[in-house]
């Protein structure tokens, strides 16, 4: 089912792109997009720039890989994924070690984005070859819904998968003619967060049923960066979005590898009759969500066991609330931000300590023994 009032052609989209490299050159990757309703296309290009070919003139390789629809629960978009690999080794491209860019360049978005991004929908994600460092990872979804004249909020889930910190930033026409998305009047982007917000006068100046289009660049320390697009449709409802509760402890909590953190999610809906259904996106490893099932209200349990190669990182994740609405669903997003210190270490005792109570066991022996010996 389609939205009513929204404009909707043959290729609405937005895209996600991850990747990352081994030290011997193999690429692997993953592009999530949005379509409109069954309306997926079968395949989707990858191509390979050098970082400095800033205009992106001279593809290094090109390859059509299939899409595959892994979501199709929502009633205006599925979501689909293209699974990539290159291979920069000598066996493959051949290609010098350098900083190149894995970009998704296919025409054409959704005809009538109220915001006038480009016909051509691309989204990049660098990789380096001959460095360890991989490019931040995205794990939500390259769509969202704006009620409007109601307060948005939207947390872009990105983080870096060797453990440093991720700053985020919009790519507008601005700084990137051909390629970024025109700004929305209003729309603010927490830069250490990756909170995007609007009031609800803000949300209220949308076009009704009109999709908007949004780029963000999530970026590491050593300035490699990975692309969000996503699409925003905006639509006055008397729909009201779930709450999730902070949970005990907070939204940001600390645990100790090698020891085990329980944290409870609650979430209800003013609009009584409806249910909300609950799910992770982006959990680190060694960490579940179990939601339980739909309801108003309802709950799950994250289990989080980290283990020491995990201390020294703080991961972060979402738990996602959406509502029922048959129209139109809205979801509410918790970000949690989960920190791991290093275990206590074990005191070992050094061979003088050993022997120290080698000694002082002795000198007790001997003294028990003489005591009764006294005794006797």
């Amino acid at each position: 089912m389609l939205l009513s009032g929204a404009a909707v052609a043959s290729h609405m989209r937005a895209a996600v792109m991850n990747a990352s490299i081994t030290a011997s050159g193999a690429v692997t990757g993953t592009l999530l997009t949005a379509w409109a309703k069954n309306d997926t296309d079968s395949t989707d290009n990858i191509q390979v720039f050098a970082l400095s070919d800033t205009n992106r003139a001279n593809s290094l390789a090109s390859l059509n890989v299939p899409n595959t629809v892994i979501d199709a629960t929502d009633p205006s978009f599925d979501v689909a994924s293209a699974p990539f690999a290159f291979n920069f080794g000598p066996t493959g491209l051949n290609l010098a070690a350098g900083t190149y860019v894995i970009r998704r360049d296919n025409c054409c978005r959704i005809s009538g984005i109220a915001n006038g991004a480009p016909s051509d929908l691309s989204s990049e994600a660098t990789v380096t070859f001959g460095s360890a460092n991989r490019s931040p990872v995205f794990a939500s979804t390259p769509y969202a819904r704006v009620a409007r004249s109601q307060p948005f909020s939207f947390f872009i889930n990105g983080s870096d998968p060797d453990g440093g910190s991720v700053s985020y930033a919009l790519v507008t026409n601005t700084n990137f003619p051909d390629y970024g998305a025109p700004a929305i009047a209003g729309l603010t982007l927490n830069t250490s967060t990756g909170q995007l917000s609007m009031s609800s006068t803000n949300t209220a100046a949308l076009t009704e049923g009109a999709t908007y289009a949004v780029k963000v660049r999530a970026t590491d320390s050593s300035g490699a960066f990975a692309d969000w697009d996503v699409l925003l449709i905006a639509l006055t409802t008397s729909n009201v979005a779930p709450v999730i509760a902070t949970p005990a402890g907070g939204a940001s909590q600390t645990v100790m590898a090698g020891q085990s953190l329980v944290i409870t999610i609650s979430s209800t809906d003013a609009d009584a009759a409806q249910n909300v259904t609950l799910q992770a996106q982006g959990l680190p490893a060694n960490a579940t969500f179990t939601p339980n099932a739909p309801g108003n209200p309802t709950g799950g349990t994250i289990v989080f066991n980290p283990q020491p190669g995990q201390a020294g990182q703080t991961f972060g994740f979402n738990i996602v609330a959406t509502d029922n609405d048959q129209t139109f669903p809205l979801s509410t997003t918790l970000n949690m931000q989960i920190s791991v210190t290093a275990a206590r270490p074990v005191d070992i005792p050094t061979i003088n300590q050993w022997m120290l109570m080698l000694l002082a066991t002795l000198v007790a022996g001997t003294a028990w023994f003489s005591a009764r010996r006294n005794r006797a």
